[in-house]
């Protein structure tokens, strides 16, 4: 019973930790590195407020510029060595109602620290004066039909083309390289929570970290928003959830480097550069769930290669991406900009994708590189290919190579897709199961086309596909649109902070 009732006493009803210590830290006339911290004789500096933390302590920020605090790790840079445990972290949060902005956190081999309320703000966005939000500039040299550049050729053939054509996008990405607003290396157990970021390479960057929690944050003019990186792995078993991110030059969140176990969940993500949300380099076991991505691929040009989706799962394992909303991504190559692309899926994994609304998208609304054994199901495909004219790109679904075989494809409804519901290249044969999908098809645009070029089977009705194929045969064709609830791809409230 005693134990229960010291539990109990941690927390106080609004769900904020009961601090053992509470360290205040101000601006103030009164403040001082030489004071003890109360609120009557507040610390100066967030740096000596920490030095001074133990478990179970917080620390709490008043209102104030904290961007000039210099602790030997470069100016504006707060470093957190101090640890916490898990049932007593240290609390480092903003003042209620308080404007707290300051430049980094780093936090290296520690555990158990929430950071939350903080703004930080990163002065190095301000000197690009040419930058407007997406999608207002997209290029300084406008794209010439007459001498169109190739993005089939290689990348040194046509990098100062590209330069020249994106200079300020460049310009912005290297004047912000490696600057990080919360930077985390060999953690565990910490919580990035009600914070708004601005301006900075990555607003949330993760090293050989895991079990943290980024919920709530929100996240803007970054080149990534939120990124895992080496030493891997790195955000195994994290929680990122409820984030508001919003033009970001490359991904809006981008998690990578044999990650496992990360749920992504809830976030709106919008005006991504290049893709919303990316699984990459072997992550295995992640979710992807009730996300709503929308407006993408602006600079899907100017990669190294080519083509962006809303939501891309390269070289991983067993992934779920579920109930999320993929709209009006781009891709003016023609190559991707995609709803979901499963690309390289690592030893014949599967993926699943699942109830999801992927609508507008410029490519298809799935498409498949040699991704086999995904299981699509019972999601909408509405209107992909919009505003392209690519022959081949534009379908609901879209298997794109000889590896893409045994595919589950049920329970789909496609419709007003430009090109096809179904695009594969003569693989209906060698899939697992195609049934009780609906169709509605623009005049003349086929159910399913199957082939290459000259030998391409394309099946207009039904009973041209039950007649060549043992696919759809509880498969209904529908005389107007379905339905669709547009309001999933509409973004959140922001986070309270």
């Amino acid at each position: 019973m005693s134990q229960w009732i010291s539990l109990a006493c941690l927390v106080l009803f609004c769900g904020q930790v009961v601090a053992d210590e509470t360290y205040h830290v101000a601006q103030t006339s009164a403040a001082s590195d030489r004071n003890p911290g109360s609120k009557a004789k507040p610390l100066r500096t967030i740096a000596a407020a920490i030095a001074k933390a133990n478990p179970g302590d917080a620390i709490v920020v008043g209102d104030g510029d904290y961007r000039r605090e210099n602790n030997g790790w470069g100016t504006g840079v707060i470093p957190v060595l101090r640890a916490g445990t898990s049932a007593k972290p240290i609390v480092i949060r903003a003042a209620d109602g308080a404007s707290a902005v300051v430049y980094s956190f780093l936090l290296k081999d520690t555990h158990d620290v929430t950071i939350q309320g903080f703004q930080f703000q990163n002065s190095a966005w301000t000197k690009f004066k040419k930058w407007q939000d997406m999608p207002i500039i997209v290029r300084d040299i406008p794209a010439n039909p007459a001498a169109p550049i190739d993005f089939t050729q290689d990348w040194a053939v046509r990098k100062s083309s590209i330069e020249a054509a994106f200079s300020t996008y460049f310009a912005i990405t290297r004047g912000l390289e490696y600057s990080t607003a919360i930077d985390l290396s060999e953690c565990k157990g910490i919580q990035l929570q009600g914070n708004k970021v601005d301006g900075y390479w990555a607003g949330i960057q993760c090293r050989h970290s895991q079990e943290i929690t980024i919920e709530d944050n929100t996240i803007s003019h970054c080149v990534n928003g939120i990124f895992s990186w080496q030493p891997a792995p790195s955000l195994t078993n994290s929680l990122i959830q409820g984030n508001r991110i919003s033009q970001c030059l490359d991904n809006g969140i981008d998690v990578r480097e044999g990650a496992e176990n990360v749920r992504i969940i809830d976030n709106d993500v919008t005006y991504s550069g290049r893709s919303h949300i990316s699984l990459l380099n072997g992550t295995r076991g992640c979710v992807i769930e009730k996300n709503r991505v929308h407006h993408g691929g602006y600079y899907s040009e100017s990669m190294e290669y080519p083509g962006s989706s809303a939501i891309s799962v390269h070289s991983s394992f067993e992934t779920l991406v579920k109930d999320n909303c993929a709209a009006d991504q781009i891709d003016l190559t023609g190559i991707d900009g995609n709803g979901v692309i499963l690309d390289l899926t690592r030893d014949g994994a599967t993926v699943t994708v699942q109830g999801n609304l992927l609508s507008r998208n410029m490519g298809s609304g799935l498409n498949t590189t040699q991704s086999p054994n995904a299981i699509i199901q019972a999601n909408t495909f509405v209107e992909n290919g919009w505003g392209s004219t690519e022959r081949r790109n534009g379908a609901g679904i879209k298997l794109s190579r000889n590896e893409d075989v045994n595919q589950t494809i049920t329970q789909n409804v496609f419709s007003a897709n430009r090109v096809a519901g179904i695009l594969a290249y003569k693989l209906m044969d060698k899939q697992r199961k195609i049934n009780g999908n609906t169709y509605f098809s623009l005049t003349g645009t086929p159910l399913i086309w199957d082939g290459y070029n000259d030998d391409e089977d394309r099946y207009l009705t039904l009973a041209d596909v039950r007649g060549a194929t043992k696919w759809e045969g509880q498969g209904i064709v529908v005389d107007a649109p379905p339905a669709v609830n547009e309001n999933r791809c509409q973004s959140s409230p922001p986070p309270k902070s």
